[in-house]
């Protein structure tokens, strides 16, 4: 599971709870760039994993990437 909280107008504090299997992450990628598509610079995040006890490096990976695109 995971929370996104918007935390100012271009920022936003991530935390991933519990497991994070692939398809979560994959639906957190859908869910985050629909928050985030009217904005195009000074995104900024925050993400806290300290809660998450199974994280799949698939997953981590998608989330890179998601940031990656939004630079």
């Amino acid at each position: 599971m995971y929370q996104i909280e918007k935390i100012g107008d271009y920022s936003f504090y991530i935390k991933a709870i519990g497991t994070f299997p692939l398809p979560v992450a994959e639906r957190f990628v859908i869910e985050f760039e629909d928050l985030t598509k009217d904005i195009h610079e000074n995104l900024n995040v925050i993400i806290d994993i300290t809660e998450a006890i199974l994280l799949r490096i698939e997953s981590i990976d998608i989330i890179l990437d998601l940031l990656k695109r939004k630079k």
